[in-house]
């Protein structure tokens, strides 16, 4: 399936259906991709994570204007707290390995990742959609079966990294 994009790669995306009418300040919604799937979390040595930039190994844009890849935060040209309800967000990992996300259609972050390292084709990894509620953002609907924006993507500024303490 999607021999015809311009873009293959890995694609899930969905609908933001609700949003909290006072959220709390600094705090938006996560989005992005780890490379095992759920059921190996929270082993017995290990406690389950309680937000999405705590999963070992994940790659995800959001929280406001942050990227967040093994742990080290990194400023983001896209700011997730721009959402409103009815937005589309896709997000794209491509064949080489950058992740792309789309709001509306409209590419708005493109950055290199780690998890294509192996040079794979698409089939030949298992990846799992992540998606933070953090913030105003209280509800979504995946979107079943949906394809990526077939545009040629754009690449983005260089991400600053973040210290967090």
């Amino acid at each position: 399936r999607g021999k015809h994009l311009i873009t293959p790669g890995y694609y899930f995306s969905f609908k933001v259906e609700t949003l909290e009418e006072s959220p709390a300040p600094g705090f938006a919604l996560g989005v992005g991709v780890m490379p095992f799937p759920p059921s190996e979390m929270g082993s017995s040595a290990q406690a389950s994570p309680l937000y999405a930039y705590e999963i070992p190994e994940a790659v995800v844009a959001g929280y406001g204007s942050n990227y967040v890849t093994g742990r080290k935060w990194h400023h983001s040209p896209w700011d997730s707290s721009s959402l409103i309800a009815g937005d589309k967000v896709g997000l794209l990992l491509t064949l080489e390995g950058d992740l792309v996300i789309f709001v509306n259609h409209n590419q708005v972050l493109r950055t290199p990742t780690n998890l294509m390292s192996s040079g794979a084709r698409v089939g030949q990894h298992h990846l799992y959609a992540v998606v933070d509620l953090c913030g105003q953002t209280s509800g979504i609907k995946f979107l079943q079966n949906a394809e990526p924006p077939n545009v040629p993507l754009r690449y983005g500024k260089a991400l600053e990294r973040k210290f967090i303490k």
